[in-house]
């Protein structure tokens, strides 16, 4: 302590010379024994005056300790501390003036107020105690206007920005907004046409239900058009987009603003006529459009035509449910397209009936070249003239396990459309084949098959490498096979259908036109087509004694065929008199129920050749 003092002594020497001063005085005063009223001995006053002196030093070294605590701050601070040390040495040099005035005091002889400045002295801890306080109020309080002011700049800048980041923010999401209602509009609406997609058609179609009134009806419609994939195969994709485009705005024509119309892809178009009063509300837009849609459509300086057919549902009559309900109207659809196109069919629970069994026999078809369920058939070409039989035609038969046996007629169409009838017909090449080379080579005949070819199976490639690679497996004669095409199989691609017609002939096969006269006939592909027999459809066989046309149609067609050297085969021949009639006008191949009926293998040789070996006339 008392070193310490000693260093705080040259440290405070103006606090403490000004005490001695004030020493001094006061031993003037009593010397001069000015002041009398403390009635103090000089020794005594003497001894208060030094004793005064060492509680001034204390009380000195008392505030600078106090002081070192209050401003122990860290390095990161060292800018405040300078500041604070400025306003504590102000506040001592107060002090030194109040010591000043002191002994000023005591010079003018006012021992009032040399009591007082001495009780200042006395006091000077507290009173340097709250001067500091008052010293660091002052500097913390300029701090921190100071630091209000930045406050204030840095929040300003802040809500700037965030005004800034705010109109950024709306701006991005009225693009956000934009660009969704362009990705809704494009997920909604057919690219095309412009009309409402099936998504679009589904969720509306599902609102109507929704909303609709107990008593409410509408129809719903399925509209296709007819012949337009060949418009596709023979114009192009371009002139179909077009095509669809000139359908979309006709449509928008016929009908009213509150009638719904979508497209569902391809040619396939919907149609939701709303608050019908009765049925002949709808057929009457039905016959509109399809009366309409017969009319050509011009494109591109080419004058196409593409006829509708239409599938109609009515809601509720027929069902409440969505699905069931467009179920229904492409049923319709269907219906109207096998009556021959260009029509309207209004749903009836009888067609469901059908279309279910349509489905299942389409599901058996997968398997049924699996489980070996198809036979073939075979029906005796008979010569007239020579009295014998000269070929067979090998007809399909299906005798499923599950749906027991199913007309040709029913599944047939079914395998054409699903693509089944490529490996089905394969199948009858491959049989027939094996059956005929049996019976030529154990009768030593030289009988023919005669196997139909549909159009999808001519023109799907590897026709003619197929029957090739059979020929050689088998070891028989090309002779022995008779292609049947129809003229439509024959038109339809005219150029592969050449080709392959000239890679049979090549190869030796026998190739005939299968009801000639009732498709494409043309004298033309005739005379360009490597053909040898025509086939007379059964059809016009059958009308031949009493209709006049018919037998004149059949006249023709077995003229020509005569002057152009092909072969005559008629078909259907039920009666003696049709018969006598063939015969009598130059057909003297015939094939039909009078003579017998198609029979398997087994019954056919059984008949025809087993129990007459080496008689072959009948």
């Amino acid at each position: 302590m008392l070193e310490n003092i000693k260093g705080k002594f040259y440290e405070n020497f103006l606090d403490i010379f000004t005490i001695l001063i004030l020493l001094v005085f006061i031993f003037q005063s009593f010397y001069t024994k000015k002041y009398i009223y403390l009635k103090l001995n000089i020794v005594e006053y003497l001894i208060l005056s030094v004793f005064l002196c060492i509680v001034g030093l204390v009380i000195l070294e008392t505030i600078n300790e106090i002081s070192k605590k209050s401003l122990n701050l860290n390095t990161s601070k060292y800018h405040f501390e300078n500041e604070m040390k400025e306003e504590i040495n102000t506040s001592y040099s107060i002090i030194v003036k109040v010591i000043c005035g002191f002994t000023i005091a005591l010079n003018i002889g006012e021992i009032r107020i040399l009591l007082i400045l001495t009780a200042i002295l006395f006091f000077r801890k507290t009173l340097i105690k709250h001067l500091k306080i008052y010293t660091i109020n002052n500097f913390l309080k300029k701090k921190y206007e100071s630091a209000n002011i930045v406050l204030e700049k840095k929040i300003l800048e802040i809500n700037n920005m965030n005004k800034n980041l705010e109109k950024k923010v709306l701006d991005r999401t009225e693009e956000l907004k934009n660009k969704n209602q362009k990705l809704y509009q494009i997920a909604n609406t057919d690219y095309l046409t412009q009309f409402p997609n099936r998504r679009k058609f589904i969720k509306y179609l599902d609102k109507l239900i929704e909303k609709i009134g107990n008593n409410d009806k509408f129809a719903l419609v399925f509209m296709d058009l007819d012949r337009f994939k060949s418009v596709n195969d023979w114009y192009g994709h371009d002139i179909g987009d077009k095509l669809l485009i000139e359908v979309s705005n006709r449509l928008k024509l016929i009908l009213d603003e509150n009638d719904f119309i979508g497209r569902q892809g391809g040619d396939e178009f919907v149609i939701i006529l709303k608050n019908i009063e009765s049925l002949d509300d709808v057929i009457f837009k039905a016959n509109k459009i399809i009366t309409n849609f017969q009319k050509t459509f011009e494109i591109d300086g080419r004058k196409l035509m593409s006829t509708a057919s239409i599938g109609i549902a009515i809601y509720p009559d027929v069902s409440k449910d969505r699905t069931e309900l467009m179920k229904c109207s492409d049923i319709a659809l269907c219906r109207a397209k096998e009556d021959g196109k260009n029509r309207y069919k209004i749903y009836e629970k009888s067609m469901k009936k059908e279309s279910d069994k349509k489905l299942e026999i389409e599901t058996n078809l997968q398997e049924a070249l699996e489980k070996n369920e198809f036979k073939l058939f075979y029906q005796p070409q008979m010569d007239i003239d020579m009295n014998t039989i000269i070929g067979v035609e090998a007809l399909i038969r299906w005798d499923s396990k599950k749906l027991g046996f199913i007309n040709p007629g029913e599944f047939i169409p079914i395998a054409e459309e699903n693509g089944s009838i490529i490996d089905i017909g394969d199948w009858v090449i491959k049989k027939a084949c094996e059956d005929i080379k049996y019976l030529n080579t154990k009768y030593f005949k030289n009988l023919k098959v005669g196997i139909n070819v549909s159009p999808k199976q001519f023109i799907a490639g590897e026709l003619v490498e197929k029957i090739k690679k059979i020929i050689d497996n088998n070891n028989m004669l090309s002779n022995w096979i008779d292609i049947e095409i129809t003229e439509a199989c024959a038109i339809k691609n005219e150029s592969l259908a050449i080709d392959n017609l000239n890679a049979l002939k090549k190869l030796g096969v026998n190739i005939s036109i299968d009801d000639f006269g009732m498709g494409y006939s043309s004298i033309s592909y005739l005379r360009c087509y490597p053909i040898n027999t025509l086939k007379i459809p059964l059809e016009l066989i059958r009308g031949i004694n009493a209709n006049k046309q018919d037998y004149k149609i059949v006249q023709a067609i077995i003229n020509m065929g005569k002057n152009m050297n092909l072969k005559l085969i008629a078909e259907g021949v039920e009666e003696f008199s049709q018969a006598e009639l063939l015969v009598y006008l130059g057909c003297n191949q015939l094939q039909g129920y009078y003579f017998d009926r198609p029979m398997e293998i087994t019954a056919l040789e059984k008949k025809y050749f087993s129990q007459r070996r080496g008689d072959e006339t009948f």
